[in-house]
C-alpha cells in the first residue's frame, strides 16, 4: 500500500506532465492563430499583393470547389506516394549494395549527390517533353526529390552495427545475404525511419 505522503508528490508529477502536454499543444496552436490573424488583417488592409488572398477567402474557395479539389488531389497523391515508394525501394537496394560491396559505396553516394543536385524546376519541362503530361513525370520528380535523404539514411543505417553481433555473425560464417537480412536491416531501422520521415514532405 503506498503511503499517503507519496500521493501529493505523485499528483504533482501528473499535474506537471499535463501542464507540459497542454503547453506543447497550446503554444503552437496559439502561434498559428496569431499568424492567421495577422495575415487576415494585412489582407483586409490591402497590405498584401493581390496574389496572396486572405485565409477566409481561401476557406470560402475550398468550400465552393471541394469536388474539383478532390478530383485533382487523387492523381497528385497517387504520384507522390508511388514516387516515394519507388525511391524507398531504390534507396534500400543501393544502400545494401554500397554496404555489402564497399568499393561501390563512393560511386553510389556520388550518384545520389548528382541526382539530388538536379534542379527540379529545370528538369520538369524536359520530363514533360519526354514522358508526356501524365502521371509519369510527376512520379519521376517524386523519386528524385525523395531518393537522396532515403539513400543517406539507408547507407548510414546499414553501416551501423553492434560490435558483438557483427563478431557473432562472422564467427558463424554468415553469408552476405544473411548479414544483410538478419543483422544490417534490423540495425538500420531507426535510421531508415528517420530518413523516411525526413523525405516524406
Amino acid at each position: 500500500m503506498p503511503s499517503d505522503s507519496g500521493r501529493p508528490a505523485a499528483r504533482r508529477r501528473v499535474g506537471g506532465r499535463l501542464v507540459r502536454a497542454f503547453a506543447n499543444t497550446a503554444l503552437p496552436f496559439a502561434v498559428l492563430l496569431a499568424v492567421l490573424a495577422v495575415w487576415e488583417g494585412c489582407a483586409r488592409a490591402g497590405l498584401l499583393p493581390i496574389t496572396v488572398p486572405a485565409p477566409t477567402a481561401i476557406l470560402g474557395t475550398v468550400g465552393r470547389a471541394w469536388e474539383d479539389l478532390l478530383y485533382h488531389m487523387a492523381p497528385t497523391a497517387f504520384s507522390a506516394v508511388t514516387g516515394y515508394l519507388i525511391a524507398l525501394v531504390l534507396a534500400l537496394t543501393l544502400g545494401a549494395c554500397a554496404t555489402t560491396w564497399r568499393r561501390s559505396e563512393a560511386s553510389i553516394f556520388r550518384l545520389g549527390l548528382v541526382i539530388d543536385s538536379i534542379p527540379l524546376i529545370a528538369l520538369t519541362p524536359i520530363l514533360m517533353v519526354w514522358l508526356g503530361n501524365g502521371v509519369e513525370p510527376r512520379i519521376v520528380l517524386a523519386v528524385i526529390a525523395c531518393l537522396f535523404p532515403l539513400l543517406v539514411g539507408a547507407i548510414q543505417g546499414f553501416k551501423t552495427l553492434e560490435g558483438n553481433a557483427a563478431e557473432l555473425f562472422h564467427v558463424l560464417s554468415a553469408s552476405p545475404w544473411q548479414r544483410l537480412r538478419l543483422l544490417r536491416l534490423p540495425s538500420a531501422l531507426p535510421y531508415l525511419f528517420a530518413a523516411a520521415k525526413f523525405a516524406a514532405p
